[in-house]
């Protein structure tokens, strides 16, 4: 089994994936604040000493302003270990394209030359056009993302990698903001929006907040307190808090018209999903245990006329009355 690197080597060989090549160029204490995002902790005053052997067998260089600032030479390549593949490259790649919205910007700026080095693998071999090939793309209309006010994204992030709490002004939809003292328990970002996961001090409900609602946020050297057995992944994928829960779980029954009926068979609702032709040829019935969320009943709306709840009775009440008074909105028989 291949033993793990020693300490003081992971962190040079870190650091010194973390210096620029000229212009670009960056502090001691800089390099310090990175270090200790990525897990090592040293002091100042090591890192210089570890700046200055390196000097020379490295190529690094430095200049004279305050803070001195330090550098790759201009000809030289930022150290990035371990020599990049194509398809580790192209991973790379596509995390920068789609991932970078759920990073502090600290924390983009570390990684910035693996990303760099990842462009450079890429455009010298067969996968060149690759990146200029794949994409992806969002359901619905497209939408212009939200604007999330300066600050916000680094103190939120920070003090959820650090454990801390912070202080933000909120404002919840359809009131006025208010300050709020945060424990940080998650982040998710979804269709262009990123949402804290967290409780306000003093309360155990664990709400969602809209990073685009904060203002002037202030980090607090005071450790969060965090809800006992609380689990990011169970709060998302069998608490479906962000799928709005309206109910336990249910045995829906739809009837499909013909032109939908692959769109279902093709991505099962569930695990136990039938779909079954009807004897006249035209459509099918599907069952299926599913969460009652309001998320699924505006997406089976979405379905118009083409799917038709029937089973449970409350579920398609429900569905009627909500169709039902979009009917009387568009007749203009509802003012």
């Amino acid at each position: 089994m291949t033993e793990e690197l020693p300490t003081s080597l992971a962190r040079l060989i870190t650091m010194l994936g973390l210096i620029p090549r000229l212009p670009g160029k960056v502090p001691a204490r800089a390099l310090q604040e990175k270090l200790r995002l990525l897990g090592f902790e040293i002091d100042l005053r090591s890192v210089q000493r570890d700046l200055q052997k390196l000097k020379h067998p490295m190529g690094l260089v430095t200049d004279d302003a305050k803070p001195a600032g330090w550098s790759y030479k201009r000809n030289a390549r930022p150290l990035v270990l371990p020599v990049l593949d194509a398809p580790s490259a192209l991973t790379l790649n596509m995390i920068e394209q789609y991932l970078v919205p759920l990073w502090p910007r600290s924390l983009l700026e570390i990684w910035r030359p693996q990303f760099d080095e990842a462009r450079r693998t890429l455009d010298s071999g067969k996968f060149g056009k690759w990146r200029h090939r794949v994409a992806m793309v969002p359901s619905g209309p497209a939408r212009l993302p939200v604007v999330i006010p300066d600050g916000v994204v680094e103190v939120v992030y920070n003090a959820l990698l650090d454990g801390l709490q912070f202080e933000a002004d909120y404002r919840a939809v359809g009131a006025k903001p208010e300050r709020y003292t945060f424990n940080p328990l998650g982040l998710v970002h979804r269709e262009g929006m990123t949402y804290l996961v967290g409780t306000r001090e003093g309360s155990n409900h664990i709400p969602l907040f809209a990073l685009h609602r904060m203002k002037n946020p202030v980090r607090l050297e005071r450790p969060l307190h965090e809800p006992e057995g609380f689990d990011l992944r169970n709060y998302i994928e069998n608490e479906r808090q962000f799928d709005w829960p309206v109910g336990q779980q249910i045995k829906l029954k739809l009837r499909l018209g013909q032109g939908v009926q692959t769109f279902f068979e093709e991505r099962p609702l569930s695990s136990d999903q039938k779909v079954q032709r009807t004897k006249a040829g035209y459509g099918a019935h599907l069952t299926a245990t599913v969460q009652d969320t309001m998320s699924m009943r505006w997406w089976l709306m979405s379905f118009g006329a083409s799917v038709e709840v029937l089973a449970p009775k409350s579920l398609r009440q429900s569905m009627a009355a909500s169709l039902d008074k979009a009917a009387r909105q568009y007749s203009g028989k509802q003012r």
